[in-house]
């Protein structure tokens, strides 16, 4: 009996392919309706806070308020009105209200606390670091959740990974917001009387400025003058060559002289040490045992900074030295030298000066305002830096720690992400 041909499978139906366009923005078909199996979510910043153990203290609203933690903010506020003195175009004042308000939308509320647990960790490490999970982190930004929604129709793939991007990426800045902080904290730690310290380092950068230092140079003039005598030697030396056998010279030695450093170049060295001391943490001049301070000030505050050219600032070297030390007597230091006088500017009408400094004249002729403006606001800022620094670095370093398990504590309890941003601003 013939073999029954073998009838062949049934073709499975395959689903039309659909377009980008309807896969974006039109209705769920087939397999797209059918959802993967999603994992377990993690536990919510909430439920991870709701297990931690925090010091038992009672807390209210008005122990956060930043005025609490020994630093004059109305001082910061008028070092930054001060600063404007000196620039083209002004800078945003330090108003640490206003910029709190600006940074934290209402969706970032939220972000208070979890901060708060990686500041609070890093000086205790029995208070977890609290970041929030996959769902909470995309909520934090409008425009993040709606982005995720137009992935999973492309691909649900994407979308899974690109959930988790955006979890890692908000625990990282949570977590590098928390580090800047606990870095300023840590070098401000170190130093016991920061107010007390500031007038003393200040008056030591500024005697070793102001002392007097010399430099052997190369005479220019006396220089040329010989060029000049060589050139006249020896063309006669090459007529009596021609009439008398050739005799063979020793070199002369070049004139040397000792000259003043004159005070645009020692700020440009200054400025340039000031650079090196804000990444290294030292330099030749800032030795951490001299200028703990000023070397915590500058990587701080970033200073000078990047945009800064040293060649420019330092035409105004006098009148930062005659600010300094108007500053310093201000304080009742006595024992410093008077500030040193400015290079002598180059004056086309007046040839004693074409050996002068042309970009000190240049200066002198069409910019006297701005370096007068250097003279005036100089000692106001450091009055102004003076008065923002704290009277005992040590406990800031605890009260900001304590405010950290504070803001956890109240958090705990329902306080909410807005109450707790507004008790932050609170005055007293």
């Amino acid at each position: 009996m013939p073999d029954k041909p073998e009838t062949p499978p049934p073709e499975a139906e395959v689903a039309p392919r659909r377009s980008l366009w309807s896969r974006l923005f039109g209705k769920k078909q087939g397999a797209d309706v059918a959802p993967p199996v999603a994992p377990q979510p993690r536990e919510t910043a909430a439920e991870i806070l709701a297990k931690t153990e925090l010091p038992d203290r009672e807390v209210t609203l008005d122990d956060i308020s930043i005025y609490n933690l020994g630093i004059d903010w109305n001082a910061l506020l008028e070092l930054g009105i001060a600063i404007n003195e000196l620039q083209a175009v002004p800078l945003e004042t330090f108003d640490i209200r206003r910029q709190f308000a600006q940074a934290l939308s209402p969706e970032l509320y939220g972000v208070i606390p979890l901060v708060s647990s990686a500041i609070a960790n890093h000086y205790n490490e029995e208070i977890p670091f609290i970041t929030p999970n996959e769902e909470e982190s995309r909520a934090l930004k409008p425009v993040l959740e709606v982005f995720y929604q137009l992935l999973g129709r492309i691909s649900l793939n994407w979308q899974s990974k690109f959930g988790k991007f955006v979890e890692k990426e908000v625990a990282d800045v949570i977590e590098r917001t928390a580090l800047s902080v606990c870095n300023v904290l840590d070098g401000l730690g170190q130093i016991k009387r920061p107010k007390e310290q500031f007038v003393p380092e200040v008056a030591r950068m500024y005697r070793t400025v102001a002392k007097p230092r010399y430099e052997e140079v190369e005479s220019p003039v006396e220089d040329i003058l010989d060029d000049i005598s060589d050139i006249a030697e020896g063309f006669a030396s090459s007529l009596s060559s021609l009439f008398s056998e050739e005799e063979e010279e020793e070199p002369q030695p070049r004139r040397i002289r000792k000259v003043e450093v004159p005070i645009e170049e020692k700020i440009r060295r200054l400025l340039d040490q000031m650079e090196t001391a804000k990444w290294q943490g030292k330099s030749k001049l800032f030795k951490p045992d001299l200028y703990p301070l000023i070397i915590w000030a500058l990587r701080t505050s970033k200073f000078p900074p990047s945009g800064l050219d040293d060649d420019q600032a330092s035409i105004a070297g006098s009148e930062m030295m005659t600010g300094i030390e108007r500053f310093l007597r201000q304080q009742f230091v006595r024992d410093i030298p008077t500030a040193p006088l400015p290079s002598k500017g180059f004056d086309l009408f007046d040839p004693d000066s074409w050996d002068g400094d042309f970009m000190r004249g240049m200066a002198e002729t069409f910019a006297p305002e701005r370096l007068n403006a250097v003279k005036r606001a100089l000692p106001d800022i450091l009055t102004q830096v003076k008065a923002v620094l704290p009277e005992n670095g040590p406990q800031v370093v605890q009260a900001v720690q304590t405010l950290a398990e504070n803001i956890l504590i109240l958090s705990k309890k329902g306080h909410s992400g807005k109450e707790i941003a507004k008790a932050l601003l609170a005055r007293k």
